[in-house]
């Protein structure tokens, strides 16, 4: 089907995927891993939780705290994710250079397939946070249309809870994203870390 060409289900699943516990990371060969399938799949729930659960608590306080966003902080977002999410694709050539590489470790191999899942849900994660701050500001200047449907109070009411609402995504999307960044960079050092002392030690 022509819809299957922007089907993204894999790469969110692939990316699920490698919050695995690390028990069965380490106990299991490369080769096994690539037999492994869902249903024997043990997930680090914790992992999980810190990664997409916690988001939601802490974008409901910071949109209880905060409330709206205003439009010059939008407008920040925009030109930093703007810049962001391009820079992403410059972990590619590096991620395909240690595939080929035969200098490094053959285990570290599936690390480099879990860093790039990683990689790509990240930067699907920061196309929906630009997406939905688009539609934010979107909403924000043309929702004074529901002025000429309802009283001004009333019309006030649902404005400031569609904003309200979207800026709560917008803080959770935000705080997703900031994690996942964050782990992109450790697991960049781990990868870095891991070729070197396995090019020190076969020298």
């Amino acid at each position: 089907m022509t819809l299957g060409k922007i089907d993204i289900r894999y790469l969110i699943e692939e990316h699920i995927n490698t919050f695995e516990l690390k028990d069965i990371q380490k106990s299991k060969s490369s080769n096994r891993r690539k037999h492994k399938t869902r249903k024997n799949m043990k997930r680090d729930k914790g992992a999980l939780c810190l990664f997409f659960i916690v988001p939601i608590i802490i974008s409901l306080l910071a949109s209880w705290v905060f409330g709206n966003m205003s439009s010059s902080f939008s407008n920040s977002l925009l030109t930093c994710l703007s810049i962001l999410s391009p820079l992403m694709f410059g972990f590619f050539p590096f991620i395909y250079d240690l595939i080929d590489n035969d200098e490094i470790n053959p285990e570290s191999k599936y690390l480099i397939q879990q860093f790039k899942a990683n990689v790509l849900f990240t930067m699907i994660l920061s196309f929906t946070t630009l997406g939905v701050i688009l539609l934010w500001i979107l909403a924000s200047n043309n929702l004074c249309i529901i002025c000429h449907y309802f009283d001004e109070k009333t019309a006030s009411t649902i404005i400031n809870n569609i904003l309200l609402c979207l800026s709560a995504i917008i803080y959770y999307l935000l705080i997703c994203l900031s994690l996942h960044i964050l782990m992109i960079i450790q697991r960049f050092n781990f990868l870095i870390n891991q070729y070197n002392i396995f090019k020190n030690n076969n020298t």
